[in-house]
C-alpha cells in the first residue's frame, strides 16, 4: 500500500466514524424529544416548532392523533389554538428559559462532571 491509500482509507474511516455518532445523538435527541412530547400536561407552557408561545390548557386524543389547546396572548387580547402533539418542540422551566427534549439531562451530566473534576 503507498501513502496515498492510506490517507483516503483513514479519511474513509473518520467520516464513517462522524456519520455514525451524528446518527446515535440525533437517535437520542428524538428519543427525549418523544418522551417530552408525552409528559405534557396541563399547565405547561410551551413553544413550538414554529415560534408560537402558550399555554396547554387541554389535551386530547382523537384516534390515533394527540392534540393539545394552546392559550396564547394576554389580558383582552387572549386565544385559542388546537395543535397536534408533534409540534411542541420547547418546555418552558420554572425560571421562565425554554428547555428542548434532553437539554436538562445533558446540563446535569457537565454539571456533575465538572464537581468530579473540581474534587
Amino acid at each position: 500500500m503507498d501513502i496515498t491509500s492510506i490517507i483516503m482509507l483513514v479519511i474513509l474511516l473518520f467520516l464513517v466514524v462522524l456519520m455514525v455518532l451524528g446518527y446515535l445523538k440525533r437517535k437520542k435527541f428524538n428519543t427525549n424529544l418523544l418522551a417530552m412530547r408525552e409528559n405534557l400536561k396541563v399547565g405547561d407552557k410551551v413553544m413550538t416548532d414554529t415560534g408560537v408561545v402558550g399555554e396547554i390548557v387541554d389535551k386530547r386524543q382523537e384516534g390515533e392523533f394527540n392534540f393539545v389547546t394552546l392559550k396564547t396572548g394576554a389580558d383582552k387580547h387572549v386565544g385559542y389554538m388546537e395543535i397536534h402533539v408533534n409540534s411542541v418542540y420547547y418546555v418552558f422551566g420554572k425560571d421562565g428559559e425554554a428547555v428542548y427534549a434532553g437539554q436538562k439531562e445533558d446540563e446535569e451530566t457537565t454539571a456533575s462532571e465538572n464537581e468530579t473534576e473540581k474534587e
